[in-house]
């Protein structure tokens, strides 16, 4: 299997006012802040719940951070993101990249 992935995720840390410090793999670490997200995306609203969002998990070797909860009928995650998608949006939200 190849692995399409680019920038695996070592580890994250929930810090307060929705963010997240990530640790790369590689090296280095980012802040991603979710925010806006939280505050106005309807598939975040369950993840306002301040305590739920500090239990982000990071899964499949690195590729994806999930919340365990809630969870969809078929139970999967309602909210997981890629690692190339979280790293892509770090370098936008500290500069390095302009922002769609």
């Amino acid at each position: 299997m190849t692995d399409d992935i680019l920038h695996h995720i070592d580890h994250v840390d929930p810090l307060p006012g929705y963010r997240l410090r990530v640790w790369w793999r590689a090296g280095g670490q980012s802040l991603v802040d979710f925010s806006d997200d939280v505050a106005d995306g309807p598939v975040w609203a369950p993840l306002r719940d301040e305590r739920l969002f500090a239990k982000v998990q990071v899964i499949d070797n690195g590729r994806v951070i999930e919340w365990p909860e809630p969870r969809r009928a078929n139970g999967w995650p309602v909210v997981d993101i890629d690692a190339d998608g979280l790293w892509y949006t770090a370098l936008q939200q500290s500069g390095a990249v302009a922002a769609e």
